[in-house]
């Protein structure tokens, strides 16, 4: 089903609105042409199948296509119900009349649909539509009897194929347009694409990226656009209060830093969009599922873990960090060079071990009305960290790093009163900041002031450039680590350990390509796998649907640690969730209690089984899997 919808856009402090206006036409019947298998030597200037796709814009599509592909063509179209066409067989024709007044003004285009396998574990597809046909009535359809056989039968190898989001054949109308179309417009193409699969009742969806209020998101309609996270997600009052001191700041259940239109289910199906278009996931029909999407992947594996491989080979993998990261705690603080010098000498008497300091306020701050803030003005500011150097060099005597914090944003700094530089006002002479319609910077609100966006971009889809931009954030990120590392000498250029390390809040779904960390940073198995250290339980026991319930209240790190935090204060045990899949074990770290099959056979089923564990303060519930080498080293350390 495809359509032609206006886009509305509301905008505040990064969370985003966005509303369809007037849906000016749905097409929601579709015809199938032609199905057949191509190989790239039918792709010359004369051949049916460039007849076949003349007038639609592939550009160079077929330059990555792995041939053989199929290749489907038809129309969509849209007709208000009339009476039913008169079908006469005429010599080896059949001919569909439709009476004069049953014809009802309509819209239709041609499509086409190619799929390929890129690789053994993904097929990909993608979408393109021809010149729309406006005010278009039903006319004469002369089908050969021969090739609706022939259509039959490609339909049933096509079901073989089991790609479940082309629809049958619901009819075979070809239309026309008229000559008038009075108050159309300059329209000729759509902007809204509806593909429809099947989805079991009881089936489970996983993914779409950095998610905080769900795990498990059938039943819902779940948006990928990047913004906020918001303060309060729709829990009140916090919400209504944070939307009072800033428009929209409170944000839903929805709203995330990092979505990824890419989604696994317990029935071990896979798939993900390419490109950067607004989309949106409706999981709410038990047995079906809804996007609006133009071009893709299909995945196959045989398990969550294996599913997350695939993917991640395909879009990109971090590299593996130097092992400084991991030394020692990353100590994250505000306060100017005595507050930091202060905590360093408390940390030191305590022998706490620190591989960096992270300075989000390097660059001073301001107060506004919701409290201090940054100034967006990326440059040291020696009133607040006098002797900057000097405290790096410290540091750096002690074998700590200092990280400090930037965005690709840049607010007037006329009225701060120690800057050098004015960045924002650079930005703007050099031309490089995001533009409104009449050509001046577009600011941003945020709280007490409005800050400017840095861009590449040109004449590119506000809203997809909008998903694309914190991937070409990381990308620009990354291209400067590169490149201070080429130009090192000696040991600096050398050693691996001598590296510059970066992390990202936003993201999209080939971020991991570009991203060095987020804000739960992943070492080996993230760069060899694409896996994250931490895990839900779905992903290592797909058929233990006890775990589909459980989002934050346990988790795995890797595959041989259990952990259950205590996330409500005065709490002293929690209740723990032990999957037993292949007949595993957990031993607890500080008593060295084992919970398993063997001694809980009254309490569990054939998956698992639940008990509350004590956890006082200092002695968190923490388990490792009986008989592993990862668990038996730990319990050692």
């Amino acid at each position: 089903m495809v359509g032609l919808a206006q886009t509305k856009a509301e905008e505040s402090r990064g969370s985003f609105v966005i509303r369809n206006g007037n849906v000016s036409f749905i097409c929601n019947h579709q015809s199938i042409e032609d199905i057949r298998i191509i190989n790239q030597s039918e792709m010359g200037k004369k051949s049916k199948v460039r007849d076949l796709i003349d007038g639609f814009d592939f550009g160079g599509e077929f330059k990555s296509t792995h041939f053989p592909a199929l290749l489907i063509t038809g129309w969509v179209f849209s007709e208000k119900k009339a009476e039913n066409p008169i079908k006469r067989i005429v010599g080896s024709k059949i001919k569909i009349f439709m009476s004069r007044r049953s014809r009802r003004p309509s819209v239709a285009a041609r499509y086409c649909l190619l799929l390929d396998q890129k690789n053994t574990n993904e097929v990909g597809f993608v979408f393109r539509f021809g010149e729309l046909n406006l005010h278009a009535h039903a006319k004469v359809l002369h089908v050969p009897l021969a090739s609706l056989g022939s259509q039959k039968r490609k339909l049933r190898r096509l079901r073989r194929w089991r790609v479940g989001f082309l629809t049958r054949p619901r009819s075979f109308v070809v239309l026309s347009s008229d000559d008038e179309r009075e108050g159309i417009g300059k329209v000729r193409e759509f902007n809204r694409v509806f593909i429809t699969h099947s989805s079991e009742e009881d089936e489970r969806f996983f993914g779409f990226g950095e998610q905080f209020s769900h795990m498990e998101f059938k039943g819902k309609r779940v948006p990928i656009f990047v913004q906020e996270q918001g303060i309060g997600r729709g829990d009140q009052p916090i919400t209504f209060a944070a939307n009072l001191v800033s428009y929209r700041a409170g944000g839903d259940w929805s709203t995330t830093y990092a979505p990824s239109p890419f989604y696994m289910t317990s029935k071990m199906k896979s798939f993900y969009l390419e490109g950067y278009s607004y989309s949106i996931f409706d999981l709410t029909k038990h047995d079906r599922i809804y996007n609006n999407i133009a071009r893709g992947r299909i995945l196959y594996g045989t398990s969550p873990a294996e599913l997350i491989e695939r993917f991640t080979e395909t879009i990109g993998r971090p590299p593996e960090l130097p092992k400084w990261v991991m030394s020692g705690a990353i100590v994250g603080m505000q306060g100017g060079t005595e507050a930091v010098r202060r905590i360093w000498d408390i940390l030191q008497d305590y022998s706490v071990p620190v591989s960096t300091f992270w300075l989000q306020d390097w660059v001073g701050q301001r107060e506004t009305i919701i409290g201090s803030q940054l100034w967006w003005n990326w440059e040291v500011d020696t009133d607040r960290y006098a002797g900057w150097t000097q405290l790096v060099n410290d540091f750096q005597a002690q074998d700590v790093r200092v990280m400090a914090y930037c965005n690709p944003c840049l607010s007037p700094s006329h009225d701060k009163p120690n800057k050098k530089r004015n960045l924002f006002e650079e930005a703007k002479n050099l031309g490089i900041l995001v533009k409104d319609g009449e050509g001046n910077p577009y600011m941003v609100a945020n709280t007490s002031f409005d800050v400017g966006m840095l861009t590449s971009l040109t004449r590119e889809d506000p809203i997809s450039a909008h998903n694309r931009y914190p991937e070409l954030w990381a990308k620009v990120n990354r291209e400067f680590v590169d490149e201070w590392k080429s130009n090192r000498h000696g040991k600096e250029r050398d050693d691996p350990e001598e590296s510059l390390v970066f992390f990202m809040r936003a993201g999209f779904r080939n971020s991991l390509r570009w991203a060095m960390l987020f804000w739960e940073g992943d070492q080996m198995e993230a760069s060899e796998k694409g896996l994250p250290v931490s895990r839900h339980l779905f992903i290592h026991y797909p058929d233990d649907k006890h775990v589909y319930s459980l989002s934050y209240q346990q988790f795995l790190v890797g595959t041989e640690i259990l952990v259950v935090p205590v996330l409500d204060k005065g709490r002293k045990e929690v209740k723990a969730y032990f999957p037993l899949s292949g007949g595993c074990s957990w031993q607890h770290i500080w008593t060295g209690k084992i919970y398993g099959s063997s001694n809980h056979s009254n309490h569990h089923n054939s998956q698992g089984f639940e008990t509350y564990v004590k956890a006082p303060i200092g002695n968190p519930a923490v388990f490792v899997k009986s008989g592993s080498l990862v668990g038996e080293t730990f319990m050692k350390n």
